[in-house]
């Protein structure tokens, strides 16, 4: 896998033709900074703008008790700024409920079955492990239409630290319908990310980070998953990329370091309304002849 040639990346920069897959990243690599995310977030920024002043003043009509109808006319413009023209705080609840913060396409239910057929993922912030039993569902129906008889295993294991979880679980527990239709009821909680990955069942597995916060989160964890040995060498990242809802610029700098390929890149099942610009992202590590050295201590 080799960087692409000043030539690729000319013609890339005239917008004549896409850089190729899969590439070695090096810095400045346009992957986690396309022109569709770059004029998104403009958009978004004007619009947290637009939504302080909708605020004020639904917070002055309020207190001057305007009539409801002025009222509901501000709401409504406050929710088609938020969440898009035309959706509903319970329509976004609705995808948040099947999907979790973003969503998977048979498409790419598929290619990660694909990818990750023998080898399983380990998943850091699962939340309410919408995509870990997407991805379960997944492999376990493969088994079926094959009639293998391998033994089947726990193809994804899921963790969180249930701080921050997408959906209530006083609301949404495990008795009521979504977390019956939708949720991994094996997600486990996870209060040291160096202990769930240095356990040897995730060892080799595929990390799994889907719409991770923003921070250091999701650098932290890639970058303890890959010290731990040369056998932990794919991440699957779902999110927006630099300057987005998710990660930091120091996940997307180490990416971009010249150790990791990116494999592919695939569209997602955005959140109803186009305020969000996630993508699917493939990425292994390079493995330097002589310089990976595991560490099972």
């Amino acid at each position: 896998i080799h960087a692409p040639s000043g030539f690729q990346k000319a013609l890339a920069s005239l917008h004549l033709k896409a850089l190729p897959l899969p590439r070695r990243l090096l810095p400045n690599d346009p992957v986690f900074s396309d022109s569709t995310l770059k004029r998104g977030l403009r958009q978004r920024s004007r619009d947290e703008s637009s939504l302080k002043i909708l605020q004020e003043q639904v917070q002055k009509a309020v207190q001057q008790r305007k009539d409801m109808a002025h009222i509901r006319s501000l709401h409504e413009q406050f929710c088609a700024i938020a969440y898009g023209s035309g959706v509903t705080p319970q329509e976004r609840e609705d995808f948040v409920i099947r999907y979790g913060c973003t969503g998977w396409t048979d498409d790419v239910l598929d290619a990660l079955f694909e990818l990750g057929d023998s080898r399983g993922y380990v998943e850091i912030g699962a939340g309410n492990g919408q995509w870990a039993r997407a991805l379960t569902d997944r492999y376990k129906q493969e088994l079926l239409n094959t009639s293998s008889n391998n033994k089947i295993f726990e193809y994804v294991l899921a963790y969180d630290d249930m701080s921050e979880l997408p959906l209530s679980p006083e609301i949404y527990h495990e008795h009521t319908q979504p977390a019956n239709d939708y949720f991994y009821s094996r997600v486990q909680k996870c209060d040291s990310i160096q202990a769930v990955l240095g356990k040897w069942p995730c060892r080799g597995r595929i990390l799994l980070l889907v719409y991770p916060p923003p921070g250091p989160m999701a650098m932290e964890t890639v970058k303890t998953y890959a010290e731990l040995g040369p056998e932990n060498d794919m991440v699957v990242f779902v999110g927006e990329g630099r300057g987005g809802a998710n990660a930091n610029n120091e996940l997307f700098d180490y990416f971009e370091s010249g150790d990791w390929a990116i494999l592919r890149v695939l569209p997602v099942k955005p959140q109803p309304g186009g305020k969000g610009y996630e993508k699917l992202y493939i990425l292994q590590r390079i493995h330097h002849e002589g310089n990976d050295e595991r560490k099972d201590k």
